[in-house]
């Protein structure tokens, strides 16, 4: 009877353990998704932050958000394009994403200057590089990694509610435009595109499903 209790016991006090250790991971993983609002870090210590040089001089340089026929549009614009202190608070990672590699970080970034446009962009981790990918528009999006992650899908092109693909090659060199291995459903014309198009799912390491319109249609990049 008393080998009994002490099983009874044991096996309570593991199942009070397992619980403060789930509670406690949970709060852990909460504050680091807050946390990732503005920067993201990995187990390699290596981190992206919204105000990184390359990311701001972007903005700055080629979103149109601080063109000249917008940046005196108000005073809180002008500090948004001048300030990177001010760019930071008003600026956040909406979806990241880290290669189990440690080799890249995908991300779309939205600001208060203008939501909920969005822009997605490329970090190389070892070389700190960051590329933007899209123009600042509503409905680019970073999608996801195929399985093997060799490849990423991303959202782009964007007219009036629909979009286009873009599919980036994480094998290739970093630096090279031809890193962005094929699109699908981005016209010449954006305003003539009649369809939306839709990523459903990777089927395999290189070759996924999506539609136009009411078409199923799959595509394999290697």
């Amino acid at each position: 009877m008393k080998n009994n209790n002490k099983i009874v016991k044991f096996v309570f006090m593991a199942i009070i353990i397992l619980i403060g250790i789930y509670l406690y991971s949970s709060i852990t993983t909460k504050q680091e998704l807050s946390q990732n609002n503005s920067s993201s870090e990995n187990t390699s210590g290596k981190t992206v932050i919204i105000e990184h040089p390359d990311i701001f001089l972007w903005f700055q340089d080629e979103s149109s958000l601080c063109d000249i026929s917008n940046i005196n549009t108000s005073p809180e614009r002008e500090k948004f394009c001048t300030n990177k202190d001010i760019f930071k608070t008003m600026s956040r990672f909406v979806d990241i994403q880290t290669t189990q590699n440690n080799l890249f970080t995908v991300f779309t970034i939205e600001t208060d200057a203008l939501a909920p446009d969005t822009v997605v962009g490329i970090q190389n981790r070892e070389t700190d590089k960051v590329t933007m990918l899209t123009n600042y528009y509503l409905g680019n999006d970073f999608i996801n990694l195929s399985p093997d992650e060799s490849f990423f899908v991303y959202r782009t092109a964007c007219f009036e509610s629909k979009c286009g693909y873009g599919i980036y090659d994480l094998r290739s060199d970093f630096l090279t435009s031809q890193s962005v291995i094929t699109t699908f459903n981005i016209p010449e014309f954006l305003d003539a595109r009649e369809e939306n198009s839709i990523f459903v799912e990777w089927i395999s390491n290189d070759t996924f499903n999506y539609k136009i319109g009411d078409k199923s249609l799959s595509m394999t990049l290697i």
